[in-house]
Order: C-alpha cells, then structure tokens, then sequence
C-alpha cells in the first residue's frame, strides 16, 4: 500500500493542489481513478499488466474512469522507462487501441526534450514512481472540449513550477494541509481575458478579483496560519476579494472602506452582509471615526490609490489603530500605476515585512506582476 498511498499523496497535493490537471479532482474525489501496483517482473509483463487494466476500462460498468499503473520496481532509469513507454503505445496501435486509449507517463526524473535535469517545469511530469496513465480517448475529448483554455494547460503549469521553484513544492509528508485552492475555486481572478480588457482599455474592467489567483491563495494560507479573525480591506473594487475571503474564513468581524470607483465605470460593489461598510475618502475626517469605531482589526489589506502619496498616507492612517498586520497589494510595481506601491514598500525599513510574490500562472508567467506585501509592527 505504500506505492499507492505515495500516488494518491502526489495526485492529491502536487496534480489536484497546484491544479496541474484540472479534470483530475472530480474522478479523485469521486474514487473513480484505479491506482494499481505493477507485480511484473519485466516488460513484458507490465505490458499484459497494461491490457488487462484496459479490458477492465473497456466493461460495461467499468469501476473507473481512467487507471494509473504504478511501476515500483522496474524502469528506474528515465531512458528504460520512456523505452517500456514506446513499446506500450506499440502495443497499442497493433491492438487497435491507439483511437480509443491514450497514455501520459511519469516518472522520479523526468525530464522534457530540449530541457535540462534541474529545470522545475520537469516536475509537471515527476511522479513518486514510474507511472503510465491509461486515459480513454473519450475522457480526453470531453475535457477539450469543456475546457476553456485546454491548449494553456501546459505553459500554465511550466510557468507555475518554473516560478514556485522544485524545493517550493508542497511536501508529500504529514498532515494533509486544508484545501484553500479549492475552497476559492469558483471566484474568478485576473486571467488573460482581463489582462486583455486591461492592455485594451487601460484599466481592468472587469467584475471579478483583481489580483494573481497563486498570490489570492497564498494570501488565504497567510490568513488560515495566523489565524486571522477580522479583515478590513480599503479600496474593494467589485467587493469579489472580500467575499471570497469571507466565504472560506466566516471572519468574526468583516469590513470594507471604498470610495465606490467600480460603480463610476458601471459595476455593482457586492459585499457580504455582515460587512462594516464606509463609503468615501479613506484620509477623511469620517473614515477615521469610522475606523477608531471598528476597533481591532486583525489584518488590513490597502488596496486604494497606487500612488507612492496616497499608500503612504493610507499606511500612517491605519498604523494608528488597533490591528496585527498591515497589507498592500501590488508591490512589484510592474506598471506605472503601481510604481509607487512598490517604492513606499522598498523605502518601509521599520517592523516586520513578508512578501507574497508568486508566478502569474494564469497568464503564463513565471513570476510575479503584482505581489503582496505584509508588515507587522510587532511580529516577524
């Protein structure tokens, strides 16, 4: 069972918890994918192996939708393993299975064409063991067609690992750690169809989270390990971040301070219910009465004006009243926007800062364009 405890660790938080394959975590947690342990003892065998598991897909009520024969033991070597790899799909084509089955493989030290050994994107394809997948055609059709930007998967995740680095990866060791990603699956970040509005119209016109899903989950991560139990958030756009935060943490006190910017370009600002809401300038006099009001705020995340002045200002504000940390999204400075987030952050020498810079995958990126700052006055 330790060969089949290591592969579902591995599909459970490298493939389905950085969403390397997004039609993985259905079947997964439907306990519709067969992880069957190879006994051969040589090729040959593996490849009767791989037959019957096809015959057992091929049944009229099969007990799986798609089997992972595990190799523990044979093909150790990466150029062994892709040799069995070809004599498989052979096998395949002589069999007449070559329309109606396809096979993806990993391996321990996978490495693609024309990359090199220590390159992350390897560990897309890096397994515990040596491991062919048995996917029937039909399955891979279905996911071309009902996903929406299948032919990105791959650059996604090359840029993803590239970015996160190999010795980032989760660990397959320990507790399983809670499933934030999944838990915000359903908001909508910024992806390339707002980049798109964003390089059209100069702003991000768009009614969804502003900011790089991979830094939105980190954030979450941050937030679930400090046990953060109240959040301010000044300057909510659309109010999408806030809700999505609120959703998966039930925070024992919510509030947002926005002067309603997103209702001038023709959105509705959407917030939970239980949110303290101020409307207006976050320097006023009344923002803050409003804001001594709130009382302890475990974590504010400013999020308003962009220049170096305005992130300033907000910062002496808000440092004045009761709250652990202090959060300002857009660090990087990586447009001319944003620059003067980034030089109030570098020019922030005092306290404690923690930086959340993670590759925009969803555009493709192996690095950050947007970035989270946190400071503590207190706590390192």
């Amino acid at each position: 069972m330790g060969v089949v405890n290591d592969t579902q660790k591995w599909i459970e938080r490298i493939v389905i918890g950085l969403d390397l394959c997004p039609f993985a975590r259905l079947p997964f947690e439907q306990d519709h994918i067969r992880l069957v342990e190879s006994r051969g003892d040589s090729v040959s065998a593996i490849l009767a192996e791989l037959l019957h598991e096809i015959d057992l897909l091929d049944a009229d009520t099969p007990e799986a939708d798609t089997t992972l024969l595990i190799v523990p033991n044979l093909l150790r070597t990466f150029d062994d393993f892709l040799d069995a790899v070809g004599a498989a799909e052979a096998l395949l084509t002589e069999m007449g299975h070559d329309g109606r089955y396809q096979l993806a493989h990993f391996h321990p030290d996978y490495v693609f064409a024309d990359s090199d050994a220590d390159d992350p994107a390897n560990h897309t394809n890096r397994s515990p063991h040596p491991t062919i997948h048995i996917l029937p055609w039909k399955q891979v059709r279905n996911a071309m067609q009902t996903h929406p930007n299948v032919s990105r998967i791959p650059a996604r995740n090359m840029a993803l690992l590239r970015g996160i680095g190999a010795e980032n990866l989760p660990s397959l060791h320990g507790p399983k750690p809670r499933d934030l990603r999944a838990e915000l699956s359903p908001f909508k970040c910024w992806d390339h169809h707002t980049q798109e509005i964003f390089e059209r119209e100069g702003e991000a016109l768009e009614d969804c989270i502003l900011q790089n899903r991979e830094e939105v989950i980190s954030f979450a991560e941050f937030i679930e390990a400090n046990n953060i139990k109240s959040y301010l958030e000044v300057g909510v756009w659309t109010g999408r971040l806030v809700t999505a935060l609120h959703s998966v943490f039930d925070f024992e006190r919510v509030a947002a301070a926005d002067q309603g910017w997103a209702e001038t370009k023709g959105f509705n600002i959407h917030l939970p219910k239980e949110t303290s809401v101020f409307r207006g300038n976050s320097d006023s006099a009344e923002y803050k009465s409003w804001r001594k009001a709130l009382g302890h705020i475990d974590l504010v995340l400013i999020d308003a004006n962009h220049s170096y002045a305005a992130v300033k200002q907000d910062f002496e504000i808000n440092r004045q009243y009761p709250h652990r940390f202090l959060a300002f999204h857009d660090i990087t400075g990586a447009n001319r926007w944003t620059t003067g987030v980034r030089r109030f952050w570098e020019e922030l020498n005092e306290g404690f800062k923690l930086e959340i810079l993670r590759p925009h995958a969803e555009l493709e990126l192996d690095h950050s364009i947007m970035g989270i700052g946190i400071w503590s006055e207190v706590l390192p």
